[in-house]
């Protein structure tokens, strides 16, 4: 496969921050109804106020797919927040083809109305693979945003993945 493609600088990266705390602010009732909406899943615990109240929750919670909205990564449009590409990479990544290669998500805590959210970034991992011919060598990079509530409690990690290759040599 020849030299690396993962340099002394990227590898000194992984695990630091990439920008500083990203604060997506109050978790708005009306923004979880019209998400659960558009995703077609309305269960009542999303948007019915007094069905929440007699679970065990004893309120209307997000679903856990919600957080997909306020991850950096999603809120590309805001302004403030930054793309995987503006992410504040501590290093020039070697091609400019890429996809979007997966999410992972883990949900610790529900998410209500009224609670404010803040997004922490880092670079979680990199790695390489050798794709297959007319891809060529690719680099994996792994972004890594936790997601806490205003009592700092974790109430999501979510785990976003992006590969950028090589493509055709000819």
């Amino acid at each position: 496969m020849g030299e690396s493609l993962i340099t002394d600088q990227m590898r000194a990266a992984i695990g630091k921050p990439l920008g500083g705390t990203y604060v997506a602010g109050a978790v708005d009732r009306s923004a979880l109804q019209k998400f659960a909406t558009a995703v077609s899943d309305t269960n009542p615990l999303w948007v019915d106020d007094e069905y929440g109240k007699g679970t065990r929750w004893g309120s209307s919670i997000a679903p856990p797919t919600f957080m997909i909205s306020i991850t950096p990564q999603s809120t590309m449009t805001d302004g403030h927040s930054p793309t995987l590409e503006e992410a504040s990479l501590p290093f020039e990544r070697p091609f400019k083809l890429g996809f979007a290669a997966g999410d992972e998500w883990e949900s610790f805590k529900p998410v209500r109305p009224g609670d404010v959210l803040t997004v922490t970034t880092i670079l979680g991992d990199i790695w390489e693979k050798q794709g297959r011919p007319g891809i060529g060598r690719m680099l994996f990079v792994r972004v890594d945003n936790t997601i806490r509530n205003q009592r700092n409690e974790v109430v999501s990690i979510h785990r976003y993945t992006q590969v950028n290759y090589e493509g055709p040599t000819e």
